[in-house]
């Protein structure tokens, strides 16, 4: 049910975006689907959906991950948000790292004690405060394109990023990989209406410096990301499983490989395993 659209302050709104929108929902299905569905109407954004807007909800029935995986929403937990790209000046994967750095500073920003990292591709870890020597997932992005009717130019990327701020510390456990949430990290409960503004502000932010500088924006997410230099095992969507070294990820978005056959190309897969200084296994 579509709650209310509101403006930014002022104060939150970088100039060269000022069309900066929040529209807050009840519950809808998944906020990603939403955005999709009324980008998808002939008018091209029904309900006040356009470029720069962040969709909203305070629970979703039908939350997404990656390769249709659920996402748990309970309602007034957490963060179930969605940002609106029209006609990207980068490529469609790059969504991600401006969803990755603007999590991070958010996160950072309301509780500075936690170590918070980007684990590639699309999600947002941190060093447990409850399970000294532990990582855990406190978000997940998920980025989905529209593709124009001719050709295929990208007409708008809608980058889904949910992230456990108030999610109980039983709820995090019961779910089946290493998860936390920020109650369940600093025993705090968080005003949801401000992490969700100031993250919407580091978003815009992060979007301006895309679509200035994009590269920069790239060299920021990878030096956010611990895998470098690290051990791990990949589950590639054949069911293939490669092992090695993390040694780059390019600009192009994959995860380059050092294994005992020569350099390997990841484009998209799970880690299963992985193995940083200093941190325990996790699969």
């Amino acid at each position: 049910m579509l709650g209310l659209i509101s403006k930014l302050p002022m104060a939150l709104q970088p100039a060269i975006l000022d069309d900066a929108m929040i529209i807050r929902l009840d519950s809808i299905d998944s906020t990603n689907r939403y955005a999709l569905r009324e980008l998808e109407q002939p008018s091209g954004g029904g309900a006040g959906i356009h470029n720069n807007c962040m969709v909203l909800a305070r629970s979703q029935t039908a939350g997404r991950g990656r390769l249709a995986r659920n996402w748990l929403s309970p309602p007034d937990e957490n963060i179930y948000a969605s940002y609106v790209i029209i006609e990207p000046a980068f490529p469609a994967h790059a969504s991600l790292w401006i969803c990755a750095l603007a999590s991070l500073e958010t996160l950072r920003d309301f509780a500075p004690e936690i170590n918070f990292w980007v684990k590639w591709p699309n999600d947002i870890f941190c060093d447990s405060l409850r399970l000294p020597g532990k990582v855990m997932k406190i978000a997940g992005l998920l980025a989905e394109t529209l593709t124009a009717p001719q050709g295929n130019r990208i007409k708008a990327v809608v980058a889904g990023i949910g992230i456990n701020v108030n999610m109980p510390t039983k709820t995090c456990d019961s779910i089946d990989k290493p998860a936390t949430s920020l109650l369940a990290e600093t025993g705090k409960k968080y005003k949801l209406a401000d992490f969700a503004e100031s993250l919407y502000s580091d978003l815009l932010k992060f979007r301006a410096l895309a679509t200035e500088n994009i590269s920069k924006v790239h060299t920021l997410w990878r030096s956010e990301n611990k895998l470098l230099g690290s051990r791990v095992s990949v589950k590639l969507d054949s069911g293939k499983i490669i092992d090695g070294i993390c040694s780059n990820l390019p600009p192009t978005g994959e995860m380059i490989l050092d294994t005992p056959h020569g350099p390997q190309r990841v484009f998209s897969g799970d880690l299963m395993e992985f193995k940083i200084p200093h941190t325990p296994n996790f699969a």
